[in-house]
């Protein structure tokens, strides 16, 4: 038979591309994939940081050092320039990454995006590029279905528009590496692809912990597509294991062990909820994995929250946890099945399970219940599965060159408007990522039930919209938005301590200070630990209300944590002030104007002490001053506008008042005080005009 014939004879049957095929498609498919995904996630170069991304990146204090900070880095806990307590994250590769980034940008958002959006470019493209030397004997079209899927698969979209998931990205991105550089020791026995083996597996566990089962990962993919000897499994499994040795030590030293956990909150993982129940555990945890299946088929709603209570705790009473237990085993059944005849599309299966065990509950309670992020890499997986299962179905599907190669006229009516669809909804998912007011404002409404949604959109809208807001009737709209879904919050988990103190600041905002201090004691019971801003804030609702002795004890309390806390300063000043103790408020106001010298609100209570120490000149002197620094101070006008007319000038006096009543025609005092001092002048007309009469 002439060789052509040959050769349409072997595509017909679906054997293996030639090698012009195979040449084609390593050269072309890992393009167009990484192009793609970049190319979908171009809309969020605009995007503000959001969720937790300020935790490493603005609001940490290491971070924020720029390239100083990496020696820190490598020697501290993942959120050590966050807070201070002890957890089991240890992934210094991306915060290095972050320094790096801060050090060029600062804290605008747009370089670390962009750095999201190449990374996540690069991975599709390698991940198409191993596929295509994993699946060498499938039509093209099946290594075309399998890349694409993974490229513009929506459940990505956390990972690429969340920049704190860098360290997924990162992680991801080393162990498609470490497979490279171990197929090439295969194909060319030299200590550098080991050496590169070893380094990449070593930077995915820097970058994230769940990283750990690249070392299963480089030996299963090797026994299904390779025959290497044994001694390349052992030598393979000794760089290997000197990289997972170093990475433990290095973890060591900057955790004090290696597990470090604090006691699991439900409020970040619900199956903590269950106690010593094992079996509501087991349960819940199948059941989270049968979502994970159902959102790699159905990406659709997605959330970046699956924590109390979004999926209420289950047992095996519930049908829908004995379907997936019963899915479950009849996989495991094909996998055991199918590593002993090495069928290539159980190596999918195993793929996924192996990524998603670290994070799956099963075997160890992690500080999270489910995220869209974890599905990352096991959703390679789950791309590469589905495909081989199909042409396993149809394995006479031939065989064509060009782009037809990728994806024959067969399945073009089937797959590129699956694709089109999952890309547009990729797109769109993406906006809801622009900050965190619309990112929220979207997942409260796809799940209502999240505690942690509800508190972080009632505290997105009191700190983000609220206190900015100069419109006073708009900001206590607001504030009455935020109270309203910090409420619905904790009627999800009355014991979620933040959110009782984020409701207490808003009362406080709102000069409802029993509630505030009410929410502030609720906080109390809840909180393993107080930081100086909480006792502030308790501070102040205490002496607004008049309980001074408490004011002092939780302001006290606040400077032993912080003793330049500015506010504890000043709401000192302010009380001791109300209550005629002015030597004692002069003592604590001058602290905190050496610590914020051009601060209006301490200038002005300054100006309060002297006044009543009958000092005016003093305290006039203290308004200009407060005056200076935020022209629109109606009180500071108002005061001392009183300044001068206690000391009979009255002109200027008037002056003063009439300046502040431009500003706030409805001000309470501002009226009769007019009325009162041209009364005083004589001009009984102007005082009869401001409503006193003569």
């Amino acid at each position: 038979m002439p060789a052509q014939a040959k050769k349409k004879a072997a595509a017909a049957q679906g054997q293996a591309p030639t090698s012009y095929e195979t040449a084609r498609l390593t050269r072309f498919l890992p393009l167009f994939c990484g192009l793609l995904a970049a190319l979908l996630y171009v809309n969020t170069l605009g995007h503000e940081f959001t969720v937790d991304d300020a935790t490493v990146i603005t609001k940490n204090k290491i971070t924020t050092k720029g390239l100083a900070a990496i020696p820190e880095i490598l020697t501290t806990p993942y959120r050590a320039g966050f807070h201070d307590r002890k957890e089991s994250l240890y992934r210094p590769l991306p915060l290095m990454v972050f320094a790096a980034l801060y050090e060029i940008a600062g804290s605008r958002p747009w370089l670390y995006h962009m750095t999201n959006v190449l990374i996540y470019g690069v991975t599709a493209g390698l991940a198409a590029y191993l596929m295509v030397l994993l699946f060498t004997a499938q039509p093209p079209w099946v290594l075309g279905v399998m890349s694409l899927w993974f490229a513009v698969h929506p459940i990505h979209t956390e990972v690429v528009a969340n920049v704190k998931s860098l360290d997924e990205l990162l992680a991801a991105l080393m162990i498609v590496l470490a497979l490279w550089a171990s197929l090439r020791y295969l194909k060319q026995p030299a200590v550098m692809w080991l050496l590169l083996t070893a380094t990449c597996f070593f930077l995915a566990l820097m970058s994230k912990e769940s990283a750990v089962a690249g070392l299963l990962l480089v030996p299963l993919t090797w026994y299904y597509f390779r025959v290497p000897s044994r001694r390349a499994y052992v030598l393979v499994a000794l760089w290997m294991a000197g990289s997972l040795l170093l990475y433990l030590l290095l973890r060591y030293q900057a955790l004090g062990a290696l597990v470090n956990f604090e006691k699991i909150e439900p409020i970040n993982n619900s199956l903590a909820a269950a106690g010593d129940r094992y079996d509501q555990r087991l349960a819940t945890a199948l059941y989270i994995i049968g979502l994970y299946i159902k959102l790699l088929f159905i990406p659709h709603p997605l959330s970046y929250d699956y924590s109390y209570n979004s999926i209420p705790l289950k047992d095996f009473g519930d049908p829908a946890v004995w379907l997936i237990l019963l899915l479950s085993l009849g996989l495991a059944y094909v996998m055991l099945r199918g590593l002993q005849r090495k069928k290539a599309y159980t190596y999918g299966i195993w793929f996924f399970a192996l990524t998603l065990a670290p994070v799956a509950n099963i075997f160890l309670m992690i500080e999270s219940t489910m995220a869209e992020r974890f599905l990352f890499l096991p959703s390679l997986g789950f791309c590469m599965t589905i495909p081989l299962v199909l042409v396993r179905k149809n394995p006479s599907q031939h065989l064509s060159r060009g782009f037809a190669a990728i994806l024959p006229p067969a399945w073009y009516r089937l797959f590129l408007p699956f694709f089109l669809v999952l890309s547009l909804k990729t797109i769109d998912r993406n906006r809801d990522w622009k900050d965190n007011y619309t990112l929220l404002q979207h997942d409260v409404q796809t799940n209502p039930n999240s505690a942690r949604i509800r508190y972080a959109l009632g505290s997105t809208i009191i700190f983000e919209k609220a206190l900015p807001e100069a419109d006073d009737q708009r900001r206590r709209q607001w504030l009455q938005e935020g109270i309203a879904h910090l409420q619905a919050g904790l009627e999800i988990l009355n014991y979620y301590g933040e959110a009782w103190f984020n409701l207490g600041f808003a009362y406080n905002e709102l000069d409802e200070y029993e509630k505030a201090i009410a929410c502030f004691e609720r906080a109390r019971m809840h909180m393993q630990k107080l930081s100086a801003v909480h006792w502030v804030q308790m501070g102040l609702a205490y002496g607004e209300s008049g309980r001074y002795k408490e004011a002092y004890a939780a302001l006290h309390q606040a400077l032993a944590l912080n003793d330049t806390a500015f506010d504890a300063y000043n709401n000192m000043g302010l009380f001791f002030s109300r209550q005629g103790k002015q030597d004692s408020a002069l003592h604590y106001l001058h602290r905190a104007l050496q610590l914020r010298p051009i601060n209006s609100k301490a200038l002005y209570n300054m100006g309060n002490v002297f006044a009543a120490l009958g000092d005016y000149p003093q305290a006039i002197a203290y308004y200009r001053k407060a005056l200076h620094y935020e022209p629109q101070f109606v009180d500071a006008l108002t005061n001392m506008g009183n300044c001068y007319a206690v000391q009979q000038q009255y002109d200027s006096a008037l002056v003063i008042y009439h300046r502040a009543l431009a500003i706030d025609p409805h001000h309470h005092n501002l009226r009769s005080n007019l009325s009162l001092t041209y009364r005083l002048k004589g001009d009984t007309a102007a005082a009869r005009k401001f409503g006193l009469r003569p």
